[in-house]
């Protein structure tokens, strides 16, 4: 039998919980758990209907409550420019494909009936998009006004890095960036353009780095709020 996972969303006081609900051929029966990236998930033995699986979350409410502070934590918390969105999302029989947008603090979400693909996953489908236009701009544009002449700008999804200048030139950007706040995304441009002139993290290149951005310990201890 096919396994299927489908994301789903529960208010609790107030804020949008995202879950996930997929079933196993190992399950017994119904288990809700905290998965080891702080997600909620709820596994429904093979062959039940996913409204059990919903039924039971809603029915065990209080001992997701109690929990909120592991999920506080999750990588499901969504941002874009700083700002935490709420998720908006609708699962709809009529459609053959997911459709998402950023609309003010929302992030709007319309899936397929059995979508495998998390929320979480589609959003960072939409930065994927939206970043190698904006941040492609972004620093083709601060590195004209400031004099730096990287040798390419690529749009990455490193798993640890914000970003990297490699000696040849070529500026790669993570386009998670756009979680982060605008001044933030800016810093760890001109961070990398820096690094085109000290390909080091030296006394000469913080003193380069502070030409351009005089509070620049200030925005990076922002940006070590945030993950990659």
């Amino acid at each position: 039998m096919k396994i299927k996972k489908e994301s789903h969303v529960v208010e609790i006081d107030g804020k949008q919980i995202p879950y996930i609900i997929r079933n196993s051929r190992l399950a017994k029966r119904i288990i809700m758990r905290i998965t080891k990236h702080n997600a909620l998930e709820v596994v429904v033995p093979a062959r039940a209907d996913f409204s059990i699986g919903k039924k039971f979350l809603r029915e065990r409410i209080e001992w997701v409550r109690k929990h909120l502070q592991s999920l506080d934590k999750s990588n499901n918390k969504l941002f874009y420019f700083g700002t935490e969105l709420k998720v908006n999302h609708s699962i709809l029989a009529s459609l053959k494909k997911h459709t998402m947008q950023i609309k003010g603090n929302e992030f709007i979400v319309n899936s397929p009936t059995g979508s495998k693909l998390a929320v979480h996953d589609l959003f960072l489908e939409v930065l994927r998009f939206k970043g190698k236009i904006y941040l492609t701009d972004k620093c083709s544009v601060m590195a004209k006004l400031y004099g730096f002449e990287p040798k390419r700008i690529s749009i990455r999804g490193q798993s640890t890095r914000w970003g990297s200048c490699s000696r040849r030139g070529t500026i790669s950007l993570n386009y998670k960036l756009l979680q982060l706040p605008e001044e933030a995304v800016d810093y760890i441009i001109m961070h990398e353009l820096c690094h085109l002139r000290h390909p080091n993290h030296s006394a000469n290149f913080w003193t380069e780095v502070e030409k351009y951005v005089p509070d620049y310990k200030r925005i990076d201890k922002i940006v070590g709020k945030f993950k990659t």
